[in-house]
């Protein structure tokens, strides 16, 4: 069990890391009241893209966990926003009530 948690715990802080670019780029959007992140649509894959890969190659500790491995990060960066909806769910919670 200890190597599948580790495993589970390095995948989840790697996905930390790809939503921290995705948010910085506007890939994906933080709301300010709830701090939910959420896709605006923007598919802004190539800013991602221009921010990790100089990341990877100078070795930043951001992005540390990938080993230098820039495809894993891109990779992730592609499908990252199929995570998240459309809009903040603690605004669209609030719109219901």
């Amino acid at each position: 069990m200890g190597f599948a948690r580790n495993q589970a715990d390095e995948q989840e802080a790697r996905r930390q890391v790809a939503i921290e670019i995705a948010v910085r780029v506007g890939l994906l959007k933080c709301c300010e009241d709830h701090h939910y992140e959420f896709d605006p649509l923007e598919d802004n894959f190539e800013d991602a893209y221009r921010l990790a890969n100089p990341l990877i190659s100078k070795g930043d500790p951001q992005v540390n966990l990938f080993n230098g491995d820039r495809k894993a990060l891109t990779d992730l960066l592609q499908k990252i926003n199929q995570d998240f909806g459309e809009a903040c769910p603690g605004c669209e919670k609030r719109e219901k009530e």
